[in-house]
């Protein structure tokens, strides 16, 4: 399986920080990646609203070999208010995913995206066993289109500008 993790360049490799997450308390030490390209970037935006577009970032193409045990959560599997931005929702993902990864029953622990429930991200524990047959394949430079960290608002905008995006279609 391929995963996909954006990040500071001088941040890329395979390693944890133990910053907490949506699925880690701190001091538990997890990597997060995406299973796509696309939603790593959507997590990036979604996490770092202003992001330094003048910063070198770099995709790492992580390969997790197929025989890696993988525990997947689907949204139904969850609890209600799971994907919230509350505090109450982070603890409760917070509580699964150090329970996975105390547990050491796998290495990747597959969980739907707050952003798009359909896609999946996954978190991978560093203090497993199997851990170390996971490795980095390629490290891609990544720049972000300005076009989609760019957070001014239409009013600010210069109506000169504006790309004519055609006629609105109701339904």
């Amino acid at each position: 399986m391929k995963a996909y993790r954006i990040t500071k360049e001088r941040y890329a490799a395979l390693s944890a920080s133990g910053y907490p997450g949506r699925w880690n308390s701190a001091g538990v030490y997890v990597i997060y990646a995406g299973e796509h390209r696309s939603l790593s970037i959507l997590e990036n935006i979604a996490h770092n609203p202003t992001i330094p577009i003048l910063e070198r970032y770099v995709t790492l193409v992580i390969d997790i070999p197929d025989d890696i045990k993988t525990q997947t959560l689907e949204p139904n599997q969850l609890p209600t208010g799971w994907d919230r931005r509350d505090q109450h929702a982070k603890e409760v993902c917070q509580m699964i995913g150090d329970e996975f990864v105390t547990s050491q029953d796998a290495v990747v622990l597959r969980v739907p995206s707050a952003i798009v429930p359909q896609e999946y991200n996954l978190v991978i524990s560093t203090s497993h066993p199997d851990f170390a047959r996971i490795g980095v394949t390629a490290t891609e430079r990544f720049e972000f289109d300005p076009r989609i960290v760019s957070r001014e608002s239409d009013q600010d905008r210069d109506p000169d500008e504006t790309e004519d995006s055609g006629p609105v279609l109701v339904s």
